[in-house]
């Protein structure tokens, strides 16, 4: 029995990249308003607790 080498033509990885390509920038359309949300949402409990430590200092300054 004779061992046939399977070869992959240059066709198929230029096939296979450019799916790979495309799926990633379909993803990165769908992922961009979600990580926008996450950046918001993370922005709001910074400023929340900036908020809420210096609403903190002025009470104890007014006890004073």
């Amino acid at each position: 029995m004779e061992k046939h080498e399977v070869q992959t033509s240059p066709q198929v990885y230029a096939r296979i990249g450019g799916v790979l390509y495309l799926i990633t920038i379909v993803a990165g359309i769908f992922i961009l308003p979600l990580a926008s949300d996450q950046g918001r949402f993370a922005n709001i409990r910074i400023n929340h607790s900036c908020l809420e430590r210096s609403a903190m200092e002025a009470a104890s300054e007014r006890q004073r």
